[in-house]
C-alpha cells in the first residue's frame, strides 16, 4: 500500500542518544551509505513488511507469491503456496497485496494481513502450509496476535475489496478520512469455525501499524493522518480496552515494531526516517535518517497544505526518499541486537548492521 505521511513533530530529529544505564548507543543516526540494499539484485516486489527467521533468513510480503524468503545471501524463493490459499495477483480486480507481516507469540507462526481485499493468512514457518483465517469487508493494514490467542488488526480505511480498494486507500492518505479502526478476533473464535472480529477503536485517520506491549499490557496503534501513535491498556482476562490516549506526537507513524528491550520502533515515509521511543518516558531518538534536510522541507510543505485543507499525495515521488529503494515504511528487526532492516514500497530493503 503506498502510504502518505504528514508531520507533527518539526525537531524530533535526535543528534546523539543514551541507552537506559545512560550510555551512548551512537552518537548520530544511522545513513543510507551506512547499510546496504537486500537482496542487491533489487528482485523484490512490495516489501512492505516481514519477520527474521532462523539462520538469518528474512521472510517478506511479496506481490507475486504472498511471502518470500531471503537467505543470508540474498537469495530469493517463494514461501508456501498461497494461491491455494485463494491469493491473486494482479491483474485481478480482486488482488491481494500482503502488507503487515508479525510473529504469533508461539515462534512457529506468522500472520499476514491483506491491504487490498481485507484476508487476514496465517502461515507456518516449519511446513510452509498458508492458511486464510478470515475475511474482513475492507483492507487490513496491519495485525498482531496476544498472548491469549486474541488477533488485533487495523483498517485503515472503508475501501471494500476491488478495483476502487486502491482508489480508496489513496484518498485517505490525500486528505485524513475518519473511517480508520482497529479490530479484535477473541481468543476462542480463532479455534474452528468462522472467526467474528469486532471494532473496538473507531473513528480513526487511517490506522496502520499496531503492536501489542505484553510486558505492560498495552495496545500501540499508529494513527498516520493523526500524527501520533495511540496507547490503550488491555484487561488481559476480558481483551477490553481502557485509558486510550496518544504515547506520541510523532512525523506520522507508518509500521510499528516492539524490540526485546521493550522500545517502541516507528517508521515514518514523509520523513524518511527511523524513530525509537521509549514507552515510560516518551523519550524519542532517531536511528535511521537518510535525507534529513530534504525531509525536513517536505514536512514543512505538508504540514502547509494541512492547514490549508489542500492535498498531499502528489507530494510523494522520488524527490520524497531520496537514495531508497522506494517509500520508507517500516522496520524488521532481528533478535539479540543483529540486523535492521528497512522496508518499504521498493524492490530492496536497506540492510543495517547495528554497532
Amino acid at each position: 500500500m503506498f502510504k502518505i505521511v504528514c508531520a507533527a513533530l518539526m525537531g524530533c530529529v535526535v543528534a546523539s542518544c543514551a541507552n537506559e544505564d545512560g550510555a551512548s548507543a551512537r552518537n548520530s543516526p544511522y545513513a543510507f551509505e551506512d547499510g546496504a540494499l537486500f537482496p542487491a539484485d533489487r528482485s523484490l516486489t512490495h516489501a512492505e513488511d516481514g519477520v527474521v527467521l532462523s539462520g538469518g533468513r528474512v521472510l517478506v510480503g511479496d506481490w507475486d507469491h504472498g511471502l518470500v524468503v531471503l537467505a543470508p545471501d540474498g537469495t530469493k524463493r517463494a514461501f508456501g503456496d498461497f494461491a491455494a490459499a485463494g491469493f491473486k495477483t494482479k491483474p485481478a480486480p480482486d488482488w491481494n497485496s500482503p502488507n503487515g507481516v508479525s510473529w504469533e507469540p508461539d515462534g512457529r507462526h506468522v500472520l499476514i494481513a491483506d491491504i487490498t481485499s481485507g484476508h487476514i493468512y496465517r502461515a507456518d514457518v516449519s511446513t510452509e502450509t498458508v492458511t486464510r483465517i478470515y475475511d474482513h469487508p475492507f483492507g487490513v493494514n496491519n495485525l498482531v496476535r496476544d498472548p491469549s490467542g486474541a488477533v488485533w488488526f487495523t483498517q485503515s480505511t472503508e475501501n471494500a475489496a476491488g478495483e476502487g480498494s486502491e482508489a480508496r486507500m489513496f484518498a485517505a492518505a490525500d486528505r485524513p478520512l475518519t473511517d480508520g479502526a482497529v479490530y479484535r478476533i477473541a481468543p476462542d473464535d480463532m479455534h474452528g469455525g468462522e472467526p467474528a472480529a469486532e471494532r473496538v477503536v473507531g473513528d480513526l485517520a487511517f490506522a496502520n501499524g499496531i503492536a501489542f506491549d505484553a510486558d505492560r499490557n498495552r495496545l500501540y496503534v499508529a494513527e498516520l493522518m493523526a500524527n501520533r501513535v495511540l496507547s490503550f491498556d488491555v484487561d488481559a482476562q476480558t481483551g477490553a480496552l481502557s485509558n486510550r490516549r496518544t504515547l506520541i506526537d510523532v512525523t506520522t507513524p507508518d509500521n510499528i515494531e516492539l524490540d526485546e528491550n521493550g522500545d517502541l520502533w516507528i517508521a515514518s515515509p514523509l520523513a524518511n526516517a527511523v524513530f525509537i521511543v521509549n514507552p515510560e518516558t516518551t523519550a524519542m531518538r532517531t536511528f535511521f535518517e537518510p535525507t534529513p534536510a530534504a525531509s525536513r522541507k517536505l514536512v514543512a510543505e505538508m504540514e502547509r497544505r494541512r492547514e490549508k485543507g489542500e492535498g498531499v499525495l502528489d507530494l510523494v515521488g522520488p524527490g520524497a526518499f531520496g537514495p531508497m529503494p522506494g517509500l520508507l515504511t517500516g522496520v524488521i528487526l532481528s533478535p539479540e541486537g543483529g540486523p535492521v532492516y528497512i522496508s518499504g514500497l521498493g524492490d530492496a530493503l536497506v540492510k543495517i548492521d547495528r554497532e
